[in-house]
């Protein structure tokens, strides 16, 4: 079985000089970024599926597959975050498991640092789920457009279709 450890990927160098900044060389006009938003991640799997939704137009990064997710509120950790969300945004009540990656991602809406935690149902679902969500064959995951900053979770779920 492959190291399932978290992995920490490094952001590109998203600033900007200012040129307007009289004489200033780049390096020295560049602003500091902001502060990096932690957000919770909940990869649910159900036998040999995933829980997967589509942002909505309107939506930042609108159109593309999701898993339930966002921002952590103040004191409330990534895994914690994750269970919450699932939730809130799929009526569905999960268990949050072990971290499976962490990484830092700079999106031109802002800089986010990911957490990504396996998650398992509480019961069986067999029900409706609330908003575009579904359960996903995890043969499918590599045909879905992603986010960016999930590229390097879907190899590592789909090569681990046999996890529990």
């Amino acid at each position: 079985m492959p190291d399932l450890s978290p992995v920490e990927t490094s952001p590109s160098d998203t600033s900007s000089a200012d040129t307007s900044s009289g004489g200033q060389s780049p390096a020295s006009a560049r602003q500091a970024s902001p502060q990096a938003i932690p957000v919770g991640i909940a990869i649910v799997r159900q036998e040999n599926t995933y829980l997967v939704g589509t942002r909505l137009p309107g939506q930042v990064l609108a159109g593309m597959a999701e898993f339930p997710g966002g921002k952590c509120d103040p004191g409330e950790s990534p895994a914690d975050c994750a269970v919450r969300e699932c939730l809130e945004e799929t009526g569905l009540p999960v268990i949050a498991g072990e971290l499976l990656l962490q990484t830092r991602h700079c999106y031109a809406h802002g800089t986010v640092d990911l957490f990504f935690h396996l998650c398992h149902p509480c019961r069986p679902e067999t029900g409706p789920l609330l908003g575009t969500f579904r359960w996903v064959p995890v043969s499918d995951l590599p045909g879905l457009v992603f986010p960016e900053a999930n590229a390097a979770l879907i190899p590592l779920l789909t090569t681990n279709e046999s996890r529990p």
